[in-house]
């Protein structure tokens, strides 16, 4: 092989063997990261409490979005779930600058249950939230609770 053709052909060689390093260490480089598993969700965070001749649980839940969301069971103090004509409002106030309040009539969802409006989400913060259930009869209940999400 003559001497040009030679040079070349180390050249060339040369060449490649840079262009492979090159090629490796960007592929290195461009490795993804191990995956890691999601977080699991935290558990529901649960409230009780009894006021004016009712019990009230309030459950607060973090959904898989991300975003929270409140469950209310009421019964009266024989266990028996709020009647259907019993209508509850529900105010939210963070505690957190800045302090407002989102004031809402509870959707009724089952027996006894109550469940935000659609589209209602709750923000991470502290929140203070008083729970009005008004019975068909006048009776008022009022009870409160405070909490994190």
């Amino acid at each position: 092989m003559p001497t040009s053709e030679r040079h070349l052909v180390t050249a060339l060689t040369g060449m490649n063997a840079g262009l492979v390093g090159v090629l490796c260490a960007a592929a290195l480089a461009c490795t993804l990261p191990p995956r890691v598993p999601p977080r699991p969700p935290d558990p529901p965070q649960i409230f009780t409490t009894t006021c004016d001749g009712l019990h009230m649980r309030l459950t607060v839940e973090r959904t898989p979005r991300s975003v929270s969301t409140y469950d209310l069971y009421i019964t009266d103090a024989s266990g028996q779930p709020l009647p259907e004509e019993a209508r509850v409002v529900v105010a939210f106030t963070s505690t957190r600058p800045p302090v407002s309040t989102t004031t809402l009539v509870a959707q009724r969802t089952g027996a006894g249950r109550y469940g935000p409006p659609h589209g209602f989400l709750l923000a991470p913060g502290t929140w203070q939230v008083e729970v009005i259930a008004r019975q068909a009869s006048g009776a008022e209940a009022v009870c409160w609770f405070d909490f994190a999400v």
